[in-house]
């Protein structure tokens, strides 16, 4: 039995909002917030600045489900993205600059005390459009900060990621793996943060391998101190089995230079 499901065709556009105007495709790496002057936008060719408008979702995965995201649900059209001015719309002029968030290629979420991360298996690029318009910028309003400080932070949990896609065993799906083993079965990885405490820090490790032979082990050190050994197991020669999946995380102090 297949259920039917009723939607709205109102929210669907008659057109897209690239379909009129003139329009700039700008690429960002990473999540962040990013800046643009004035300057820039009347290089790019924006005739008035004032009137400048952002439009895209980033490098975040889109939602499968549609019907579960409630932007995705209410249109079928690049969204408007919010954006801040260093001066009101109409004093807008040399000197100045918009600034708006943009999202990167990954996404990082933080569930049950650990940072996750979802990398776009599609793009590794990210893409927001702009155009000038008269119509209703989407601008931060400013809030008024708080006259006294609660709590005084010095320290944050960060992270780190080290995720090459570079290889699909089974040349399908989106689950794509990084540097091959097989010629090289000891490889180093330098690891650069800034500002790391003693605390001691979570290693997570994601690992594939095919053995068919015998048991295969994999290490794995950070300043090489051993901090995990674990075992692979043998898989049968079947059609469906193509590696084995190692995953484990683990707890290690960093240092300062690692």
């Amino acid at each position: 039995t297949v259920g039917a499901q009723t939607n709205d065709p109102s929210r669907y556009a008659n057109e897209s909002v690239l379909a009129n105007g003139t329009w700039y495709k700008i690429k960002v790496e990473d999540t962040g917030v990013y800046k643009i002057t004035y300057e820039k936008l009347k290089q790019w060719g924006i005739t008035n600045p004032q009137n400048v408008q952002i439009y895209g979702y980033g490098g975040w995965m889109i939602d499968q489900d549609f019907a579960s995201t409630d932007q995705l649900a209410s249109q079928d059209d690049l969204p408007k993205v919010g954006m801040w001015m260093s001066k009101p719309r109409d004093q807008f002029g040399p000197g100045d600059y918009i600034l708006f968030y943009a999202k990167g290629d990954v996404k990082w979420t933080y569930t049950s005390g650990s940072f996750r991360q979802t990398q776009n298996p599609y793009s590794f690029d990210s893409y927001y459009f702009i155009t000038e318009t008269t119509g209703d910028s989407k601008l931060m309003a400013e809030a008024t900060a708080a006259s006294t400080v609660d709590e005084v932070l010095t320290t944050y949990n960060d992270y780190y990621l080290h995720e090459q896609e570079l290889v699909n065993i089974t040349q399908t799906g989106r689950e794509f793996y990084g540097e091959n083993f097989k010629t090289k079965p000891n490889q180093d990885f330098s690891v650069s943060l800034s500002g790391i405490t003693s605390d001691p820090a979570s290693v997570s490790i994601s690992f594939i391998a095919r053995t068919t032979a015998s048991t295969a082990t994999i290490s794995t050190s950070v300043n090489g101190t051993e901090i995990d050994k674990g075992n692979i197991p043998v898989i049968d020669d079947s059609y469906y089995a193509r590696a084995s999946l190692y995953e484990t995380t683990k707890t290690s102090t960093l240092h300062s230079k690692t």
